[in-house]
């Protein structure tokens, strides 16, 4: 008799069943004013941008504190846990955080010698 013929190989999953597989976690995002009065609350950061007119990357970069705000709103993730640390202004390209050392702070120039000059050779 011929030998079984091996099943075929299955399909690699699909990425709708990828995402069911590991659903992705929901963070609520509050509207807050500059006194940190919540004026709305959202369950999602899409949500948010559907109700604001905004684009989600926009919410993202503001609860992410990589802008400000959104259009001039204030928002911020509901729970604390899912905050990231308040960004500290920059003074180079690489980000800096409240509480973090810095590598960007000039160090002190020896013998008085002015913004921008070199000091004297010894």
């Amino acid at each position: 008799p011929a030998a079984p013929v091996p099943a075929a190989a299955h399909p690699p999953p699909s990425v709708s069943a990828l995402s069911a597989a590991s659903p992705r976690r929901v963070k609520p995002i509050e509207l807050v004013d500059l006194e940190g009065n919540v004026l709305r609350e959202f369950g999602s950061g899409s949500e948010a941008a559907r109700a604001l007119q905004l684009t989600p990357n926009e919410v993202s970069d503001a609860v992410l504190g990589k802008t400000a705000t959104a259009r001039g709103l204030l928002l911020r993730f509901k729970y604390p846990a899912d905050r990231s640390p308040v960004p500290v202004r920059r003074t180079s390209s690489a980000p800096t955080f409240a509480g973090a050392p810095t590598t960007g702070d000039p160090e002190p120039v020896p013998n008085g010698a002015g913004a921008g000059e070199r000091p004297p050779p010894p």
